[in-house]
This record gives C-alpha cells, structure tokens and sequence, in this order.
C-alpha cells in the first residue's frame, strides 16, 4: 500500500492536508489516481480554497492549481467527518462550502457531490488501515460537522508558502493580503 496527501490553501491563508492510503494493485498510477480524487473533491470544496500540491509516494511532488467549484465560503475551522461502515475513518473533509451542508447534514445537491466523490475514492483503491490491517473504502459517509481549534486553523507563514506555492505566487499574495482595505 502506498500513500498520497493532497495539499489544500485557503485564501485566507490557512493550509490543510487530506492523506489518502492506496493498494498498490491498479491499472492506473498513484500519482493519477491521486489527481482523479482531487478532481472529484473540487466540488465539495469553496471556490476560496485550492488545491496546490499532490505528492504520492514514489513520484515528484505535483504543483498544481485547481480551484474550487462550490460557492464562495467555507469556515476554516469547520470540517466533515467521513465513516465507511458506520465507524470513523479519521478523514475529515476541510473547505465544504457553505451551502453544501446545512442542518448539521449534507444537502441533496451535496449529498450528490459526496456520492460522487465516494465512488471515486472507492474506484482508486483507496483503504483505511485499522490494527495494522487493510480495509478497502467501498462506501464511505459523510460524518458529522466538526469544529476545529483555532489552533488548527493558524495562517501559514511566508516561509511554509514559498514551499507549496512558489515566490512568485507566496510574494502575489503577502502583497495582496496585506494592502486589503
């Protein structure tokens, strides 16, 4: 089994990582498999968050900049829970807009995003490790909303950017953060 982290930037400045454990066994890399989940995140994700690194194991560090298609707000601190068979994954989707999730509940637009999403993870292989044994993910559920300390929230520093998003891009938005008005 390998692993892939997907790595996730708020514009407000905060970054998060979603790990993903994968069989070896498949027609397709890990680093596409890898893509192919990030891909089928983009909806359940605001269009305030990116996706800005993909890093699987065995493979080169992957820059990219894929934005969002969910509306424009997601808190920070607020994240989704997934279970696979009633019991946690220790997954927890971070930048779920707004509207996708109301009522401590997943929405029928969300509910088909997630569904999506789901078949997704499962089709890539995707498994949760449990007392050091492989359990494939066939048919993972959104959890429960959860609030995150702010501690987990903090902004990233200008050093930690430069590391996911280049200077150029880091020096683009230390400028732009720091003359708003």
């Amino acid at each position: 089994m390998s692993k892939g982290v997907i790595t996730f930037f708020f514009d407000e400045g905060q970054v998060f990582q979603e790990s993903w454990e994968m069989l070896d066994v498949h027609s397709e890399s890990l680093a596409i498999r890898l893509k192919r989940i990030a891909i089928a995140r983009l909806p359940l994700l605001a269009s305030c968050v990116r996706v800005v690194q993909l890093k699987a194991d065995g493979h080169p560090l992957e820059r990219v900049n894929l934005k969002g298609k969910g509306s424009e707000f997601a808190d920070p601190r607020t994240a989704l829970s997934l279970t696979e068979g009633g019991r946690n994954v220790n997954i927890m989707l971070r930048g779920v807009p707004e509207d996708l999730f109301a009522d401590k509940a997943l929405t029928a637009a969300g509910l088909g995003f997630f569904q999506k999403f789901s078949s997704t993870v499962s089709d890539c292989s995707c498994i949760i490790v449990r007392r050091n044994k492989a359990y494939p993910i066939t048919d993972l559920e959104p959890g429960r909303e959860t609030l995150l300390s702010s501690e987990a929230t903090k902004k990233a520093t200008r050093i930690r950017l430069n590391a996911l998003l280049g200077k150029q891009e880091t020096d683009r938005f230390w400028y732009s953060a720091n003359n708003k008005q």
